[in-house]
Order: C-alpha cells, then structure tokens, then sequence
C-alpha cells in the first residue's frame, strides 16, 4: 500500500490500508498539507511538493464551490482528468471537512475512474463510426437520386422518342384501313397493327405518367365527380376488352358523387376495369359496387372472378414493375406499373386503394381479387 509523506495527521496505520490517493488540504488557504504516494502518482506526476495550491492541480475545480460545500460540512465532489507520459485518465474526488487535534482540513480522497474514460473512449470510438456512416450514406443518397433522375430523364425522352413514329404509324395504318375496306383478310391484318400500335402507345403512356409522377410533375385538378359520368367513360373504353375476354361488367348506376381529378379518376377507372378484364376468365364478370362509407367517404368497388395471387405475390402486388406467375404464364400484356400509377393517383386525390383475395375475405373457395378505391364524398 503507498505510505503517507507525513503521517502526523493520518497516522500509519490507516495509510497503509488506503489504495486510493489521498491528500489534506488547508480550509483557509487552499493549498496542500499533505498527501499519499498514489496522490503523489497519479496527481503530481511523482513529485512529494506539497504548500501549493491545490487550483494548480486541479484547474477545473470550482473553489467558491468546495467552499460553500465545506462551510455546510458537505462532501463536493469533483472530477478531474490528468495525463501521464501521453495517456490520459480520470479521477473521481470528494472534499470533506474533518477536524483533527482541534484543527479542521479538508480530507480529499481520490479513485480512478476507468468507467468513465473506456465509456468516453467508446462513445468517441462510435461517433467516428457513425459520422462515417452517415457520410457514407449521404453520398449513397446523392448517388441514388442522380441515378433516378438519369433513369427519369431517359425515359422521358425515350417516351417521346417512341411516341412520335408510333403515332405516324397509327396514321398510316387507320389511313390504310379505309382503303382496306373491300379487302377483308388484308384489312384483317392491318388491324393487328393498328391494335398492337394502340396497345403499344397505352403502355408508353403509362411509362410517361409514371415518370412524371417519381419526378413529381403531376397536377391534378379537384371537383366534385358524377360517379355515372366517369364509369360509363371508362366502361366504353374498355368495349373492345370486354369483347375480347367475353368478360360481363355488372354495374349499378349510381347518384354517389366523389371529390377528384374527374379525367385522372377515369383513367384509374379504365385501368382497374382493363385488369379485372385481363386477368379475368374468358366468360367472367366483373362486379362494380359504390357506397357510402365512415368518415364522409365513398368506396367503391370491383371484384372479379380471375386467378386469386398467392400471399407472396400480394405483399409486391403494389410494388413498380411487379408481375405475377400467373400474367408471365399467360403472357398477359404489361410492364407492371398500372396498380403504382393508381395508388398514386389516388393519393393525390386523397383517397385510398386497398385490395383482397377473395378466397380469404368470403372463407369459401371463391375465385378471383377485389379491388376497393376510398374517395372522399362529392357535393
């Protein structure tokens, strides 16, 4: 155990059991009576000095403080940092009053804190690490976001570039069409290619809202919609679908009326109708419902009786670019992005899109998905 330079005061005995640096201190002057071999150490490099003041060795610490706390006959405490041949480590200290041989000192005990600096150590450590972190993911957002406004960009010229020939050969073909009117098996033909250019240009077209809406440079225009107005738009669109896929469309008409962009609502119309065609059995129908919901809210509804997806496929149904088993089996035209523009759409119409197997939401072995879109209410 370290010894006490003079042990007047605190005597041998009690000195030889301290492992903690220990020292007196004058109440009036402040300065060092006398102290330990371990203060000596750890607090003066080595050195047995003692008549010094004691702000000298601690220079963080508040004298008017330790005073105060001494005349209330309180124990202050304190910590202080000291270096040592280049390493740094920090003591816990308290200042009490004591009196001996009728004169008081003020008894300082000293412990090393090795929490203290492996924790601030750590904390330093883990600052470095998650300021390089952090600048590493901001130059991966940077990079992510220039990639996706290249990618942005090049598909909106690529629409543009794909539109103007495209609709020249529409021209042409509708033009040959006429021509083609006593030439059934030739005009047979040509309407491949006016159905295929059409098919083509609603996909590009898709490709373009698509973009415009990551880059957010869609506008939608709200008003109060007559729910008949809009469906009977978009069931006439979807005539030659219907015709194709045999496919019945049962719809109600309705006196609901719903707040939204009325052109961007029969495009949602169309799309969740061409769907519903689609992805339908030849023969099926597809079952439209509107009704008033909770909350000054409209829903409305499609249900079809086509293939149910698979749990997995539903959680991505929503996701850019998903396609199903079923739509690569069947080689059902798309690119996957129609249920994205929909979502999108109608979130900017405040409203809501949500989806369900049938199978699931009856409890029976009923085929096919329904569709819902939630609307605020129109006037």
């Amino acid at each position: 155990m370290d010894d006490i330079k003079t042990t007047s005061l605190l005597g041998d005995d009690l000195a030889s059991h301290l492992t903690v640096a220990i020292a007196l201190i004058d109440p009036n002057s402040f300065k060092l009576v006398e102290h330990n071999a371990h203060f000596s150490k750890r607090c003066l490099n080595g050195c047995d000095t003692t008549n010094i003041d004691i702000q000298s060795i601690f220079p963080a610490l508040k004298i008017k403080h330790l005073s105060k706390a001494t005349d209330r006959k309180r124990v202050h405490r304190h910590t202080e940092v000291f270096n040592n041949q280049g390493q740094n480590f920090s003591l816990d200290f308290s200042f009490s009053l004591i009196e001996h041989s009728g004169k008081p000192y003020i008894l300082l005990q000293g412990t090393d804190n090795h929490d203290a600096l492996e924790m601030k150590s750590m904390i330093n450590a883990y600052d470095a690490i998650f300021k390089a972190q952090t600048k590493e993911l901001t130059q991966a957002k940077e990079q992510s976001q220039a990639d996706s406004q290249a990618k942005s960009q090049f598909l909106s010229r690529m629409s543009h570039e794909l539109r103007t020939p495209l609709n020249a050969i529409l021209g042409f073909a509708q033009v040959q069409a006429i021509k083609l009117a006593d030439c059934p098996e030739k005009l047979k033909n040509n309407e491949y290619i006016i159905n295929g250019g059409f098919q083509l240009l609603e996909l590009i077209e898709k490709m373009f809202d698509f973009v415009e809406m990551e880059d957010k440079k869609v506008d939608v225009q709200i008003t109060s919609c007559d729910l008949n107005e809009c469906f009977n738009e978009a069931i006439t669109l979807c005539d030659d679908l219907t015709k194709k896929y045999n496919v019945t469309i049962n719809y109600q008409p309705t006196q609901l009326k719903v707040t939204a962009d009325q052109e961007r609502l029969i495009q949602v119309l169309k799309e969740l109708l061409t769907n519903g065609i689609k992805f339908n059995t030849f023969g099926g129908f597809i079952n439209i419902t509107a009704a008033k919901a909770k909350e000054d809210k409209i829903q409305i509804s499609f249900e079809d009786c086509g293939e149910s997806l698979t749990p997995a496929e539903e959680e991505k149904l929503l996701e850019p670019f998903f396609r199903s088993e079923y739509a690569e089996k069947h080689q059902i035209p798309g690119i996957g992005i129609g249920l994205v523009l929909i979502q999108k759409l109608i979130s900017m119409m405040k409203g809501k899109v949500s989806y369900a197997n049938n199978r699931q939401q009856k409890g029976d072995n009923t085929p096919g998905m329904t569709f819902y879109l939630n609307l605020p209410k129109g006037k």
